[in-house]
């Protein structure tokens, strides 16, 4: 598959070069998130998670993770129960994992509504991973800031958020 193997490149890229991919960041994550509005390819979202674990706590990085962020998880939301069920595992996923290295990207996207509704929907596929990563969100998110111990620039992500 031609958009799996785009963005295993991507993803590489994230992992091998760190911060001297930052300046291509955002383009880079453009052509994962197109990938996956035209072929749902679950590593798209595989490379929005690694920006989102190499770039979560940088202030510079929110607005640029938080675009793309937004634009794929709407592709998706509001899910349905005849959803494909890797598709919905890895959304869920994805909005974990930026709960926990960018809840600032994840709240600035627009997104964190939709997705506590298709948590619901989730909750109610056969499957288990996709009910799986939907619980490991909402865990995270009921948590808030205390659910775990984290740095003062993460902190200060949740910080506007506390009371939502």
């Amino acid at each position: 598959n031609v958009c799996g193997g785009l963005c295993d490149v991507f993803k590489r890229a994230i992992g091998s070069a760190g911060a001297a991919v930052f300046p291509v960041l955002v383009p880079m994550l453009e052509h994962a998130v197109g990938a996956f509005e035209s072929c749902q390819a679950v590593a798209s979202l595989e490379v929005l998670q690694a920006s989102v674990e190499a770039f979560g706590a940088d202030s510079t990085a929110i607005a640029g993770l938080a675009a793309p962020l937004g634009r794929a998880l709407s592709s998706v939301l509001p899910l349905r129960t005849t959803s494909h069920p890797e598709v919905v595992g890895a959304v869920f996923d994805l909005a974990h994992r930026s709960l926990l290295f960018a809840p600032g990207a994840l709240f600035a996207s627009g997104a964190i509504e939709p997705l506590l509704d298709g948590a619901a929907v989730a909750a109610r596929l056969r499957e288990r991973d996709p009910a799986r990563c939907a619980f490991a969100f909402l865990a995270l998110a009921a948590g808030g800031a205390n659910a775990l111990a984290r740095g003062h620039a993460l902190e200060a992500q949740w910080a506007p958020h506390a009371e939502a």
